[in-house]
């Protein structure tokens, strides 16, 4: 088919124009594939408009919500927090809470968790260019229907220097994105400069094994959620290993080698609410759960002494060894006490002592 233009008149539904006659029927077999998720609707002669059917619009919201379930999981255990809860909630589901305890900087794992960490790589066509017109002089102003204007910064601004923000024309097909990469971590520069380097699955370094070495001496934009990072010329054919740098610091190259290793949002999200506890609450939770857990083992302590005389002295010894064991091992590994903690102990009472009795009884 020639001349045929797509447009996207919103995410669930896109049009078709200029089908001519004559390979309609053609058109038509060739959309069959695709009308597997959408229905076709007659326009105009030679226009076609496709919506997606409400059943497959569900599905894609309710895996778009499971994905990013998961993803956020992955960044928070990333995080090392002590027992963080991320579960679905709302009316349709579609809402997560996401429960951090004891986390010192709030806002900087409300940055990681919302960030969409789209990584793509695309040949650049033409620039950096200080305008968006300067960039598209040689086209007659117009952005040819197979490229698009991406932002970035100057890679020459010194450092300490406020980068300049310049603006490249890239391909829309990315060679790689952030769905090819196998793993990622903070590393340096060639100039001893924060930076993260990944690595490529298998696929990936095939794809950009391709496509490096067909286009040496151009640049490759690194784009990181619609931003180029960097551009560096490919000097080689490239495999399986690449790096990210720019004008980051190290936390921020920490941040970024979390988010791309944990995998990208399928979509943005949006904060409906935030709440923060404070330690006052917190501290009043656990002396409470102290108080009963010294309750509990004064009343067994008590119980085996009358009921087991001298024997229970025994079972108090071993009982009692054992606690200072589990707390001498909580602090050698700098471990929290939480209330689950607390119930943990609690528990360690109870299964001492159920064992005791059953020897006792059995003797």
């Amino acid at each position: 088919l020639v001349n045929v233009t797509f447009t996207g008149v919103d995410p669930s539904r896109f049009r078709v124009d200029g089908v001519p006659r004559e390979q309609d029927a053609a058109f038509r077999e060739a959309a069959i594939e695709v009308e597997t998720r959408f229905n076709r609707e007659s326009g105009t002669a030679g226009s076609y408009t496709f919506v997606m059917k409400p059943n497959m619009a569900v599905q894609l919201r309710e895996d778009a919500v499971e994905q990013a379930l998961q993803t956020i999981e992955r960044r928070v255990n990333e995080l090392g927090v002590a027992e963080p809860v991320v579960a679905r909630t709302g009316a349709a589901g579609d809402h997560i809470l996401v429960q951090l305890p004891g986390v010192a900087n709030p806002q900087r794992a409300k940055d990681i968790i919302r960030s969409t960490a789209l990584l793509e790589l695309k040949i650049v066509e033409d620039g950096p260019a200080s305008t968006r017109e300067q960039l598209l002089q040689s086209r007659g102003g117009v952005v040819p229907g197979n490229m698009e204007i991406v932002p970035g910064v100057s890679n020459t601004a010194a450092a300490g220097d406020r980068a300049e923000t310049v603006y490249y024309l890239v391909r829309k097909v990315a060679v790689i994105t952030g769905r090819d990469l196998r793993n990622a971590k903070p590393s340096l520069d060639e100039m001893n400069r924060p930076a993260v380097s990944f690595s490529l699955n298998t696929d990936g370094a095939r794809k950009f094994g391709k496509a490096t070495g067909e286009n040496v001496g151009r640049y490759l934009a690194i784009i990181l959620d619609g931003r180029v990072q960097s551009a560096p010329v490919i000097e080689t054919r490239i495999f399986d290993e690449g790096r990210i740098s720019g004008t980051f610091t190290q936390q921020e190259v920490q941040d970024l080698a979390l988010v791309l290793r944990s995998g990208a949002l399928p979509a943005s999200l949006t904060y409906l609410e935030e709440r923060t506890v404070g330690p006052s609450l917190g501290a009043e939770s656990i002396r409470s759960g102290v108080t009963a857990a010294l309750g509990g083992l004064l009343l067994v302590v008590i119980f085996l002494l009358l009921y087991y005389k001298l024997s229970g002295l025994n079972a108090i010894a071993a009982m009692v060894i054992n606690l200072v064991v589990l707390l001498a091992m909580m602090a050698y590994f700098e471990a929290a006490m939480t209330l689950p903690g607390i119930a943990g102990f609690i528990l360690t009472i109870g299964m001492g002592v159920d064992s005791n009795v059953l020897i006792f009884e059995r003797i």
